[in-house]
Parts: C-alpha cells; structure tokens; sequence
C-alpha cells in the first residue's frame, strides 16, 4: 500500500487485517490515499481549466494580430518615404515573430512537454543573423530614445548551428531586459566574439547594474525583486526564457555587472 501510494498509483483497495491495531494503521493510509487522490484530482482540474483559457487566449490574439499584419501589408504597397517604409517593415517583422510565439504558447497550453518543440539547428549565417537583431534591437529601442551599437571582435565564424527562431528569442529577450533598465538617451552595446569553442554574445546597458541578489536570482522563472535596476515591475521571464534556449542548445547565460557600469548579460553557444 505504501508502494502504491509513492507512486501515485492511487485506485485500489487496502486489505483489512483480524488485528485491531494493524485494521487501525490500515484506516489511517486509506484516508491518506483519498485524500491525495483528492488533491491530484483537483490539482488537475485547475491546470486543465489554466491551460484552456491560456489556449482561447492566444488563439483570440491571432485575430488582432492579422489586422495589424494585413494593414501593415497594405502600407507597405501605397508610396511611403524611406523612414516610413523601414518602420512598416519593423511592423511586419515584428508580427511574424508574434505569430511563432502564439503558436508555440497553443502548444504549450495543449499539455505539449517543453522538449516537445527541441530546437532546429541549422547553419545560420553569422554576419546576416547580428545584422538583424541589431536593426529589430533599434525598433524596440528607438521609441525610448535608447541607442543600439553592434560591435564584433573578429573573426567570427561564418555560421553557427543554431536554431535561428530561438537564439533571435532568446537575444531579443536580453536586450528588452536591458532596456527597461536603461536611462533615457542611453545605449545598449551588444557585441559578438568567438574563441575557446564558443561563440559569445554580450548585451551590455548603462545602467545601474545587478544587486548581488539578482545575480544570484535573476534568471530564475518569475523573479521580479531587482531593486537596483530601477525598482521597475515586469514579469520575470525574459532572462529565464533566454536562459532555457541556452540550455537547450549545450550553452549558458551569465550575468555580470560591466567594470564601466551597467548590466552585462552573455550569452554562448558551442561553436567547434
């Protein structure tokens, strides 16, 4: 009986004994076997009902997110200037990019094991790859007067085996984090590099830096209490997300406070 319920494996019945004391001990596990079958039971219930409205919520967000796809389509073929046509595009990009997210959110909703979707390495080449997340880094930035520098310390190699669609996430992920901590008119240096078998890119922000807790806690799923990062509220995901992709692909993500300031986060991947 005390296997069977270690285990979980909670529909049976317990033997009854002619001993009184043993008949005793044998009432009290089978309260205990109803009673964590109970629990399990609506412990479930409560993720299934959590999972269901998570999925109707990202298969409602679809709706919205193809208006703003097809109108951002339809600027695009009337005449634009340079700088409106660069925007339209950010636009565009940007929604493709949702669109993957909500998917795999549907997926995950639909009690999909995280390893469900592992990730699709491919050759990614290098120089095109950091080209556009430095453009799509100055979309998210410009609004905030925050500047985007992309530097590399050469040479890099040409590609990397990597999953595109991921390592974009998880780069874009540190960035947004480094913005919510930079100061107006201030600027994010992401730079690129390559050697001992690993390629490295580091996000860096002026920032006021990591506390000590948060270099212990920030990439842990939900945190939220980095108070010298400019006591601003968000969820607490980005550099656990970042994080998982990392680990999903052999590397790691490392915090770190920059000698001259600010937030330093890397990330590396194996690169033979």
């Amino acid at each position: 009986a005390t296997e069977k319920i270690k285990k979980q494996e909670l529909e049976f019945s317990i033997t009854r004994s002619s001993i009184q004391e043993i008949n005793a001990i044998f009432t009290s596990m089978d309260a205990m076997r109803a009673a964590l079958k109970t629990a399990l039971e609506s412990q479930w219930r409560l993720e299934e009902g959590k999972n269901e409205q998570m999925s109707a919520l990202a298969h409602d967000l679809k709706t919205p997110l193809t208006v703003i796809r097809g109108n951002a389509d339809l600027l695009g073929e009337t005449p634009l200037t340079d700088e409106q046509q660069q925007y339209t595009g950010y636009i565009a990009e940007s929604t493709l990019q949702m669109q993957s997210y909500i998917k795999a959110l549907i997926d995950i909703s639909k009690n999909k094991a995280a390893t469900a979707c592992p990730p699709q390495r491919q050759a990614l080449p290098l120089a095109g790859f950091l080209a556009q997340i430095a453009a799509q880094a100055q979309a998210l930035c410009a609004p905030n007067g925050v500047t985007v520098a992309l530097t590399e310390q050469e040479p890099l190699p040409a590609t990397v085996q990597a999953d595109p669609a991921l390592c974009k996430r998880a780069i874009l992920n540190v960035i947004t984090n480094a913005l919510e901590h930079s100061p107006p008119g201030g600027r994010i240096t992401i730079h690129a590099a390559a050697g001992g078998g690993w390629l490295s890119v580091a996000v860096l922000d002026e920032g006021t830096g990591f506390s000590a807790e948060a270099l212990r806690h920030a990439k842990e799923q939900f945190y939220r209490a980095d108070r010298s990062r400019g006591d601003r509220l968000h969820y607490g995901m980005g550099l656990y997300i970042a994080t998982t992709i990392m680990a999903q692909h052999g590397g790691k993500l490392t915090l770190a406070n920059a000698p001259t300031g600010g937030g330093l986060v890397t990330l590396a991947l194996p690169c033979p």
